[in-house]
């Protein structure tokens, strides 16, 4: 070989589909498990021998070759290797000995001292798995795939006709969807709202796409992702023979380690991995769906402007949709074209009569009251400097004596400046308002889960509620849009797990208190 002539890397098969299915399907990866405990393999021998059936299916390494290549890889005794080939070769191969791999896997197990046929009805078994895996996994890929490219594509074409992005302040939005790659990710991958997503897409491909050709943006999301503590899963994972926390970095780090860093957008590297890492068998369905939406995110995020240069526009996204998301999303848009002539026919009765509705005529408070409410926080800034504990100072006496705009005031500030969470979780003051709350609604086991986690979203929610519904005696409605003017805050800082304390019910168009 010339000696500047590099070693080419052997190009993994471009597998059948009923090959692919015979070697990703779970019951081929719960029969791995198996094999390795009837031979007292570690967890770390059962990795390499996933990785090496792996590469004997994508034709890397001759199956004349596994018994040598079991003793090279797990360091196993001679005769101990020869049973270990006999039960993979008739357990794990001999499902496409014919179809895939021309007999070559009942020469081996011959060769072996086995007989073929005594694996008659495990494949069998094998083969049953195979469909009915396969049945329900072109279900949820007939989502994936089909509905989910027509689906997102009408919603968010949509979307941006009627709601155009404007980017007020770019850096702004950069610096607040760095700090949600970097600390609030797990909350929009498992939030179920895909409402959120599109508007966090939207704004997020404007900013890559104004980003170039220097995608200094783009790195930056990409380390703060790879970077990022949020702990995803409840069980702690094997990384590099290491016992670590389940965090959205570490599962980056091992699957990005088990399949190469060139090779996380292969959809066969992907299912290969999922069948075979044990720290993906340990999970859930949950979670498993969890963690494959965090890869998703990672993949189209990575891959961003080689899809920009391939695909239409409205076919790109990076934040990903579930299944249960995408569903809803075709819902409501099949149901809306078809009510479509109606109501264009209703609302132009409706504008004939009463006007145009503004929606966000809707969110603003009261002339007066905002006069009111803007004169209160240029005092407590005069005063406070904006620092939170000083605004949590001045706020406990208005507090008391149910000073409406003062309270408001010092409300808004502390939503602006992201301090609202803080105080709750950090002040004993505001900590005892919010017990007696719970106390006196009967709630003494929301109050036990508060004092362990006061920063969840339903604990800002609540003291908003003690604040508007107890305090200042406002109605419902309107302490939800007084709280649906927050989460809009919230939203814009960044702050993704408190945007959605309230909302706004275009059914009715009122204000109504989320179910957190």
């Amino acid at each position: 070989m010339n000696s500047k002539t590099k070693p080419t890397k052997p190009l993994a098969q471009i597998l059948p589909l009923n090959v692919a299915a015979a070697l990703n399907v779970d019951f081929g990866g719960q029969t791995n498990v198996e094999i390795a405990g009837k031979f007292g393999l570690s967890v770390g021998q059962l990795a390499r021998m996933t990785g090496l059936i792996g590469e004997i299916y994508n034709k890397k390494i001759p199956v004349g070759q596994i018994d040598f290549e079991l003793a090279s890889r797990l360091g196993l005794a001679k005769d101990k290797v020869a049973k270990l080939a006999l039960e993979i070769c008739g357990k794990r191969l001999m499902i496409v000995n014919t179809v895939w791999f021309d007999g070559a896997v009942g020469k081996k197990i011959k060769e072996l001292g086995g007989v073929a046929d005594d694996y008659n009805e495990f494949i069998a078994e094998y083969v049953e798995n195979v469909i009915s895996e396969k049945a329900e996994e072109t279900a949820t890929q007939r989502i994936e795939q089909e509905e989910e490219k027509i689906t997102l594509k009408k919603a968010i074409k949509k979307k941006i006709e009627e709601d155009p992005i404007m980017l007020k302040d770019p850096l702004a939005e950069k610096q607040s969807l760095k700090k949600v790659f970097g600390t609030n990710v797990v909350h929009v991958l498992s939030s179920g709202d895909y409402r959120l997503k599109i508007e966090l897409n939207i704004r997020l491909i404007t900013l890559l796409l104004n980003d170039e050709p220097e995608q200094v943006f783009h790195k930056e999301l990409l380390t703060a992702l790879y970077n990022n503590h949020e702990v995803l899963t409840s069980k702690r994972i094997l990384l590099k023979d290491e016992k670590v926390e389940p965090t959205i970095s570490n599962w980056l780090k091992d699957y990005v380690g088990s399949v190469g860093q060139d090779e996380t957008g292969s959809a066969i590297q992907k299912a290969q991995y999922f069948t075979s890492s044990p720290n993906i068998r340990a999970l859930l369905k949950e979670e498993k769906e969890l963690v494959d939406g965090l890869f998703k995110f990672y993949i189209a995020l990575q891959n961003f402007y080689s899809n920009v240069r391939k695909m239409d526009m409205e076919d790109i996204y990076i934040f990903p949709f579930t299944p249960k998301e995408q569903e809803s999303l075709l819902k409501e848009i099949s149901e809306l074209e078809s009510e479509e002539e109606e109501e264009i026919a209703s609302v132009e009765g409706e504008k004939a009569e009463v006007g145009t509705i503004n929606i966000m005529e809707l969110y603003q408070d009261k002339p007066d009251d905002r006069q009111k409410i803007d004169e209160e926080k240029q005092k407590i800034v005069q005063n406070t400097r904006k620092e939170y504990d000083k605004i949590a100072d001045a706020m406990e006496p208005f507090l008391l004596n149910r000073k409406k705009h003062s309270i408001l005031a010092c409300l808004e500030l502390l939503v602006e400046t992201g301090a609202l969470d803080n105080m709750l979780g950090q002040d004993e003051r505001y900590q005892g308002f919010l017990s007696g709350y719970f106390k006196r609604n009967n709630l003494q086991a929301e109050d036990e889960k508060f004092k362990k986690d006061p920063y969840q979203a339903k604990y800002v929610q609540a003291f908003l509620r003690f604040v508007f519904l107890e305090r200042l005696g406002l109605a419902p409605e309107e302490g939800a849009r007084i709280a649906a003017n927050y989460s809009n805050i919230f939203r814009n800082k960044g702050a993704i797990r408190y945007s959605q304390l309230a909302y706004l019910d275009l059914s009715d168009n009122k204000f109504k208190w989320s179910e957190l």
